[in-house]
């Protein structure tokens, strides 16, 4: 789940305060039987389909009485703006080539 997630950080889980949105990250117990916290990407009549934040593929479509609660996840404030400058930073320096080439 990086970047909203790094190991070791702790998440408080709602159970069952309502059905899972479309972006919420969920607890849920994959078809192996373990806990997992992915964020959700498709809500359908038959369950829901997870993806970690980190991960090229999705998980396979789960019936929603697999999801254990709704996670509420740590804001990282410090990790926006770094990307920010990052980004700024990245495209100063193709200008910079540009000009010089």
């Amino acid at each position: 789940m990086v970047p909203a997630l790094a190991d070791g950080d702790e998440v408080d889980v709602e159970v069952f305060p309502r059905a899972p949105r479309v972006g919420e990250v969920v607890l849920l117990l994959d078809l192996s039987g373990a806990t997992i916290l992915h964020r959700v990407i498709q809500v359908s009549p038959l369950g829901v389909r997870t993806l970690g934040d980190a991960l090229a593929s999705a998980d396979p479509l789960l019936p929603a009485d697999r999801v254990l609660g709704i996670a509420r996840v740590p804001s990282r404030p410090f990790l926006a703006y770094a990307r920010r400058w990052a980004l700024d930073f990245r495209a100063h320096l193709r200008r910079r080539l540009r000009a010089s080439g």
